[in-house]
């Protein structure tokens, strides 16, 4: 089924990849306390934050890097606005898509060149509404739906501490027509589509706020998969050193979980690789 994929085509989608997904899946609900690994009170994003706190340092943010130099005593980071850092040892977690744009130097072994020049990288847009009143037990169908309404995708309702939300996520094909809109575009795009098939909830929806991956700058996309061929080729390059001193990490080089849980899994190999070869 291709709807809900971050796939244009399913001739683009790695058999092995999918399973690789689903195994995951099944890992996570094979634990008792399932639902509290899926869903973290007021988003993700409060996981690298509480991280982030934690840290006896501050993070800086708002550098765009440029180029990663490596030598044998160490690497240089350089940054569009001319900023440098050395270390002797340097993690780099961006997404592919922005990966393609640094500058390395040397060059990446061939693998690790071909894994980051052709990890494709899906589509996808999320719009969040708040509910302000419950319409599906006015209209008497469930709050969300999946749908073949390439404007609208899925909708999955939400009940959260702070209220009732909608959430449409709208990836792949169904989400070509969004890649280039801007956020009010995709916003009323999605509200008219909703209340057109769901008129009850017509003046009983809040303010919606938009994700659009594919126009995040530092983003480009939303996660990585794996074409035919791509898992055999070079499925877990990106998980070993390239240069010895320049490491991979991010959802993309996981081998076995996708998401932040992947995010995750590869920082903690990715720091045992420096630790160790310091």
């Amino acid at each position: 089924m291709l709807r809900g994929e971050a796939v244009d085509s399913l001739d683009r989608l790695s058999t092995l990849w999918m399973l690789r997904r689903d195994s995951a899946r099944d890992l996570s609900r094979a634990s008792e306390n399932h639902r509290a690994i899926q869903f973290v009170v007021g988003g993700m994003s409060r996981v690298p934050e509480a991280m982030q706190a934690s840290l006896p340092f501050e993070i800086e943010f708002d550098r765009h890097v440029a180029a990663i130099r490596g030598g044998r005593s160490g690497v240089e980071v350089v940054c569009h606005d001319g900023a440098k850092y050395r270390a002797k040892h340097v993690i780099c977690t961006t997404p592919p898509p922005l990966t393609r744009m640094i500058a390395f130097d040397p060059g990446l072994p061939a693998l690790h060149a071909e894994a980051v020049a052709f990890t494709p990288f899906g589509q996808g847009t999320s719009v969040m509404i708040p509910v302000r009143e419950r319409f599906w037990e006015i209209d008497g169908r469930p709050g969300g739906s999946w749908t073949d309404n390439n404007r609208l995708g899925r909708v999955m309702q939400l009940a959260t501490p702070e209220g009732d939300y909608l959430w449409a996520y709208i990836s792949g094909r169904a989400n070509m027509a969004y890649r280039s809109m801007d956020d009010e575009g995709v916003k009323a795009s999605v509200l008219a589509e909703l209340v057109r098939t769901r008129p009850a909830a017509e003046g009983r929806l809040g303010e919606a706020k938009v994700v659009n991956w594919s126009r995040a700058p530092f983003a480009r996309g939303t996660f990585a998969r794996a074409e035919p061929g791509q898992v055999s080729r070079f499925g877990g390059v990106l998980a070993t050193p390239a240069n010895r001193r320049i490491h991979f990490a991010g959802e993309h080089v996981s081998l076995r979980a996708s998401g932040i849980e992947g995010a995750l899994e590869s920082g903690e190999r990715a720091a045992h690789d420096v630790l160790t070869a310091l």
